[in-house]
Formats: C-alpha cells, sequence, structure tokens
C-alpha cells in the first residue's frame, strides 16, 4: 500500500531550508582569514570548524565582520562555562534526579533528540538549569553524524506551574544563548501540553527572540 502522506507536524519537523549564500566558499575565506588575524589563540583558532562558520555567517546574512565577532564572543564564553569544559551539571553531580533534560535518541533525519518533563524535574533553580541545558547541547552536538547540524526539543509541561512562568531566568538566559552561541542548532521544539500560564514565560522569551 501507498505510505501516508506525511501529517501537518511532520512537515513542520521536517528540516528548514539553509539560507543559500551564492558566495559562501570567498565569505568562509575572508572569515578564516580574519580569525587567523585575530588576538584568538591557535589552539582556540584549531577548535573552529568550517560548518561552525557557515552556520554564523547564515545567521548574519552573509555579513563576515558580523560573523567573526560573534565566532570571537562564543570562543570567549565558552572558556567561561564550566558545565562545558567539565561536561557535568553541578545540580546532577549531587543527585541524578535533579534535571530531566537528557538526550533519547535520533529523529528520522538523524538530528539528536533532547526531551525534558517538568514533573520529573526536582532542581528548578534557573541557573541550575541553564548549567543542564549546556551540557546537553554538547551532548547532541558530539552525537550529530555527518551533515546533521541541529538538533530537536521535546519539552513536555506536565508538572509546570505557576512558580516556573513567574521566573523566566532561564527562559531569557536559554534564547539569548542560543541565539548568541549556538545559532541553527535547534532545528525544532515540541511543545507538549503547554498550560494556559506557558503564556507568561512565552512572552518574556519573545522579548529577547532575534
Amino acid at each position: 500500500p501507498d505510505a501516508a502522506p506525511p501529517t501537518k507536524l511532520a512537515r513542520k519537523l521536517s528540516p528548514h531550508p539553509l539560507l543559500e549564500l551564492p558566495n559562501m566558499p570567498d565569505l568562509v575565506q575572508a572569515v578564516e582569514m580574519m580569525l587567523q588575524n585575530s588576538y584568538l589563540l591557535e589552539a582556540d583558532r584549531g577548535k573552529i570548524q568550517r560548518q561552525d562558520i557557515e552556520r554564523f555567517l547564515r545567521a548574519e546574512e552573509g555579513n563576515t565582520t558580523k560573523a567573526f565577532k560573534r565566532i570571537t564572543a562564543t570562543v570567549e564564553w565558552r572558556k567561561l562555562q564550566l558545565p562545558i569544559a567539565t561536561g557535568v551539571c553541578s545540580e546532577c553531580a549531587k543527585s541524578h534526579r535533579a534535571h530531566d533534560l537528557r538526550c533519547i535518541g535520533e529523529d528520522s533525519y538523524g538530528r539528536p533528540v533532547m526531551y525534558n518533563c517538568f514533573s520529573a524535574c526536582i532542581a528548578r533553580a534557573p541557573q541550575g538549569l541553564f548549567d543542564h541545558y549546556q551540557v546537553k547541547a554538547e551532548d547532541c552536538i558530539r552525537r550529530m553524524k555527518g551533515s546533521v547540524e541541529t538538533w530537536v526539543w521535546v519539552c513536555d509541561f506536565e508538572g509546570f506551574g505557576m512558580r516556573d512562568a513567574m521566573d523566566p531566568r532561564f527562559s531569557v538566559w536559554l534564547v539569548q544563548m542560543l541565539q548568541n552561541h549556538y545559532p541553527e542548532r535547534l532545528g525544532a521544539a515540541v511543545i507538549v501540553d503547554a498550560p494556559r500560564v506557558f503564556s507568561l514565560l512565552w512572552r518574556a522569551a519573545k522579548s529577547v527572540m532575534a
């Protein structure tokens, strides 16, 4: 029998076409020259892959100067992030039940999928949640194979309450981090059973979105 046509949700979750910059090789070369002549140490420059440069260029619509500034800022930012350096969330080091966000596999496009449910999260402090997301974001990147550059996040709002909605710091920090330091990494987000109070959190997050 013929395969069933893709559902509306399946179409939304399919990878979006990347922004095509016809002169991408020249743009990448220009940024590479900027990095070569920058203050960054050789060890730091060696960690910057061509795919990273391309993602920042797409995020800045081909502006090499802006892409270069964001890349160097990200290099410096990563040095200050203890969860990235250690690969360990301090809260989870105390209790394996502190946070629930975890990588659960890959979707049909090969993208790593991370999942969390609020009812299974014990430690709700914004800084702890933020640190934990960094650890799992890096985990997703390590799992990427071939041309895969994005992950999918399934966020289950069972257990989400007013106390969570009234403190938007984690959501604001997360949006800023993804925009500034992980451009074009979040391929899709699936929100499950969002309650009415979620609108408060969503308004706070939208206020800092580019």
